[in-house]
């Protein structure tokens, strides 16, 4: 009973910041987009400047407390457990290589918040497949 309760406890500390994270994501997100922008205007660049400066320490003190990002390579294969795709395209060479990202992820030490979304390549076969499913 008393490894049992320390189990607990332990993972009520680890995992403590779960909720505040996941209410977290939309801004999150909203960083990210506004940071790809690239504007022709010098003093909103400065801002973006700025932006970066603060998403990049929010991002620090969240990493402190076990969060890690889900930031899959365009090119590279298709990782069912961390990635989610929300979009397909056909090419028969190169099955289940991520063609896009399109949200990044988020975990919590072992335990995936928020898969990453990507567009993912697939072959015909497996298009008539799902079109069958459909």
């Amino acid at each position: 009973l008393r490894k049992s309760l320390e189990n607990d406890k332990n993972n009520i500390i680890k995992y403590r910041l779960l909720s505040l994270v996941e209410k977290l994501l939309p801004i999150l997100d909203s960083y990210e987009i506004v940071l790809k922008a690239s504007p022709d205007d010098e003093k909103i660049k400065n801002y973006l400047v700025g932006f970066g400066f603060l998403f990049k320490n929010l991002l620090t003190v969240l990493e402190e407390d076990g969060l890690t990002r889900i930031t899959p390579e365009v090119g590279s294969k298709f990782n069912y457990h961390e990635m989610e795709a929300v979009e397909t395209t056909i090419d028969n060479e190169h099955p289940d290589v991520i063609k896009a990202v399109e949200l990044t992820g988020y975990k919590l030490y072992d335990r995936i918040i928020r898969p990453a979304k990507v567009v993912v390549t697939i072959t015909e076969a497996d298009q008539k497949e799902v079109n069958k499913g459909e």
